[in-house]
């Protein structure tokens, strides 16, 4: 591999301090996470602590850290969150979809709030008055998914100059994102095939084969925080199909994926921790102007690749971040 840029268990918390609403000396603040099916130990989520850690925050010292998990659940999100606000934490942290944003804001508006928004436009969805000035409870950093999602078919179609038909994997949290792509893929003058991901957790054996079937020659696989914990199991079933496909992260290509783009998700959930360090320093959320990713990863695996027969463009290897070769 060529680098050239440098449990959630079946309980709904796991808290640091087992007695609940307790604080002391040792821990003097409390942050409350909720999550949805990611486990702490993902390397973004890693580097959120740690940041917390660098800045003087350290769980089990001076933290206590709540972590609420949803476990792909939509429907756990509201009651999980009306618990989080109950412990009166001194902020809350929530990543990811629309959806847990939406069960803290309705829980508090007065608690604040940073989130990194991966599959949403805080904006649009009225949880801010802008992004230059929240003016409320809620603050953080935003992925633009809308831009990324364009970029990821005309990534595909670059790679696949041939292809004429592409497939879209998508389910109820990436409705945003599927206008997008079907926006894209008639731009190019190719033609369309929905595939809807249902039944959570995913089966994409047959989702795979109702790409084939309908003659599909590549696909794009929208970014929904249900796909990426089972992951392997995706890139496995395109694998065996043969389909070529570009996904949201880079964590996709190491596990055989040919192809990725997208926010490098380490990069934000720093920024994330620091907006949560400067809360929990004094500073309103109100005031805190939200941020865009900066850093964007460009993923190839040659070694799919030429699985697949296909020669990846010199104008594609030269963008790239990461190559496995």
């Amino acid at each position: 591999m060529t680098t050239r840029r440098g449990a959630a268990a079946a309980v709904a918390f796991g808290a640091v301090l087992p007695c609940r609403g307790a604080r002391s000396q040792q821990h003097s603040v409390r942050l409350g996470w909720l999550l949805n099916t990611i486990p702490r130990t993902a390397s973004f989520y890693v580097a959120f602590e740690r940041r917390l850690r660098e800045l003087g925050f350290v769980a089990g010292q001076n933290l206590l850290v709540d972590a609420a998990y949803a476990e792909g659940r939509l429907e756990r999100f509201a009651p999980l969150a009306r618990e989080l606000v109950s412990r009166k934490p001194d902020v809350l942290f929530v990543s990811g979809p629309e959806a847990p944003l939406r069960a803290l804001s309705e829980a508090t508006q007065t608690i604040p709030i940073v989130v990194c928004a991966v599959d949403f436009d805080p904006e649009a969805g009225g949880f801010v008055k802008s992004l230059a000035h929240p003016g409320g409870n809620v603050t953080g950093v935003y992925v633009q998914q809308i831009e990324a999602t364009v970029k990821r078919v005309e990534l595909i179609h670059e790679l696949m100059p041939s292809a004429r038909r592409i497939a879209l994997l998508t389910d109820d949290f990436t409705i945003d994102q599927l206008h997008a792509a079907r926006r894209a893929v008639r731009s190019l003058g190719l033609e369309l095939v929905v595939v809807q991901m249902r039944n959570y957790p995913y089966d994409y054996v047959p989702m795979l084969d109702e790409a084939r079937a309908a003659r599909s020659d590549a696909m794009v696989v929208l970014m929904s925080p249900r796909v990426f914990p089972n992951r392997e199991s995706l890139v496995e079933a395109a694998r065996k199909n043969r389909m070529p496909a570009v996904y949201g992260l880079t964590e996709y290509v190491d596990a055989g994926g040919l192809v990725a783009y997208g926010a490098s998700l380490d990069s934000i959930f720093s920024r994330a921790a620091e907006y949560v360090a400067r809360i929990l320093g004094g500073e309103p959320p109100s005031t805190m102007p939200m941020e865009q990713a900066r850093e964007f990863d460009l993923s190839i695996n040659l070694k799919t690749a030429n699985a697949l027969g296909i020669k990846v463009p010199q104008s594609v290897l030269v963008r790239a971040s990461k190559v496995i070769e």
